[in-house]
């Protein structure tokens, strides 16, 4: 890749860093912030953290029209990384979720408590997940395409690869493999 490309692929990745940090910080503003504590939604915290949601959002959107129509300048590698920034960044808020439905499922004790609340969290971690999920699908699903158009990934493994990547766990093994498969297929000698 020329300086130029090199340029461009730093900011795609910056943007897909800011989308990832723009999702927890308002988790970490729950955590420090006072107002939802005090009921006051309207809040310096809570208007910083809608903000700072908005902003991912708008990033998200950005970053995702640069994608689509940078498609013919740049390889599936940049699209590879920025998948893997959303997949490996997401982690902690998956496995965040994860906790939160296993300790609403431990609730499911106190009888009409314990399920509405066991019901709304798996209800609200399950999208949200599945939403950060989508995210990082995308450039993931491009990279595959891309790969698999500039002949670095094979039919079979291309077809196994979008399908996992549909999937919790599936989808950063299936980034994984395509990164290494990407490397693999780079230091091979080609034949003339």
């Amino acid at each position: 890749m020329n300086q130029r490309t090199n340029r461009v692929a730093g900011f795609l990745y910056a943007m897909a860093a800011g989308v990832v940090i723009s999702v927890y910080v308002p988790f970490l503003i729950g955590i420090v912030s006072n107002d939802e504590r005090k009921h006051d939604y309207d809040g310096p915290a809570m208007m910083i953290s809608k903000g700072m949601g908005m902003l991912g959002l708008i990033l998200g959107g950005i970053l995702l029209m640069l994608l689509l129509l940078l498609w013919k300048r740049l390889d599936h590698r940049v699209y590879a990384k920025v998948a893997s920034v959303f997949k490996i960044g997401f982690i902690p808020a998956y496995l965040y979720g994860m906790v939160l439905m296993m300790f609403s499922t431990l609730l499911v004790v106190i009888p009409v408590l314990g399920l509405m609340l066991t019901a709304s969290t798996w209800f609200a971690c399950i999208t949200f997940g599945y939403v950060l999920l989508v995210i990082g699908t995308v450039p993931q699903l491009m990279a595959i395409i891309k790969a698999r158009r500039e002949g670095i990934v094979p039919k079979h493994l291309a077809w196994i690869l979008a399908i996992a990547s549909c999937f919790f766990v599936a989808d950063v093994i299936a980034v994984i493999v395509l990164r290494i498969v990407s490397r693999m297929r780079r230091k091979e000698p080609t034949r003339a």
